[in-house]
């Protein structure tokens, strides 16, 4: 008899450890999906909208110039949002530069920096100090827009308020949130009044040399690696002890769903003031190459 109850006890503690760790493996995957899948859709939409715009910048005027034209600013805040970062995770500041182009080797500047190989926090800043020009960029260009356009404060509320997840909204609840965005957007940047305003075309020029710029490399990328696996192994040691205790792991992203959601909302307005910057620069990049005889400019 006590025989037999040994190992049920066993594979009742079997089963409560699989489940233990079946739970947390999904509440891990989910998260990372929820936030790190949109933070990469976003990264993703802005690169294929800084690769159309350099694209069709350099057809019309040439590559050289279009470097110079928006790298003395756009690389610029990039090479310092890592510095940035670098900064706040400690890591050492070896060598900098913040536009120093070199056409050959494509590159436009770069920061070197050394950290503590054993600090967990240090190399957990790998992560951010790789997508820094990301969060820092769109965060300069949504703040051009609130002190240049009027009325973008509004937007910006507008796009705080995406429909967050505790709410359970479908998807005509986030079509309709995406195009009063749209048009509010829209209004506060091109109607009839604004586009006499200097402080329009300074905008829009400072945005477009900032979201040309604003991906980071792949060479940002690679070094992103362990830091992200660090963030992966602590949100699985959060969430292991959360249902350890009985409680939701998942139950966070409902209480701060809203937050969440006023996140993912200010990074779609990013994406939507970068798509104004390349509409922008692709209407002069076509009147300058049409001008020059070399007939329609494709944005490919």
């Amino acid at each position: 008899m006590c025989w037999h109850t040994g190992i049920e006890h066993g594979i009742d503690v079997a089963d409560r450890i699989l489940s233990w760790l079946l739970d947390t493996l999904a509440a891990t995957a989910v998260e990372t999906l929820v936030v790190g899948g949109a933070l990469l859709a976003f990264g993703l939409l802005l690169y294929w909208l800084e690769r159309r715009a350099f694209a069709v910048m350099g057809q019309a005027f040439g590559v050289k110039a279009t470097v110079i034209a928006t790298g003395w600013i756009g690389t610029t805040v990039h090479e310092l949002s890592h510095a940035l970062m670098c900064l706040a995770f400690r890591h050492k500041i070896t060598q900098m530069s913040l536009f120093s182009p070199d056409m050959e080797s494509d590159v436009l500047g770069y920061v070197r920096h050394a950290w503590d190989r054993g600090s967990l926090y240090q190399n957990l800043g790998l992560l951010f100090i790789g997508i820094a020009p990301l969060l820092v960029g769109s965060a300069l260009v949504l703040g051009l827009g609130y002190l240049l356009a009027p009325g973008f404060g509004g937007v910006m509320e507008t796009a705080a308020a995406m429909p967050s997840l505790g709410d359970a909204p479908g998807y005509r609840e986030y079509a309709s949130w995406l195009a009063r965005v749209v048009g509010e957007t829209t209004a506060a940047l091109f109607a009839p009044g604004q586009l006499g305003r200097w402080q329009l075309w300074v905008f829009l020029y400072v945005s477009l040399s900032v979201t040309s710029h604003l991906a980071p490399s792949p060479a940002d990328l690679r070094g992103s690696w362990p830091g992200l696996g660090i963030l992966l192994a602590l949100l699985f040691v959060v969430n292991g002890l959360l249902v350890a205790l009985g409680q939701g792991p998942l139950d966070w992203l409902y209480r701060w769903s809203h937050w969440l959601g006023s996140g993912a909302g200010l990074m779609t307005l990013a994406v939507l003031l970068s798509a104004a910057s390349f509409l922008a620069s692709y209407v002069a990049s076509a009147i300058w190459h049409g001008l020059r005889g070399k007939g329609i400019l494709w944005p490919v």
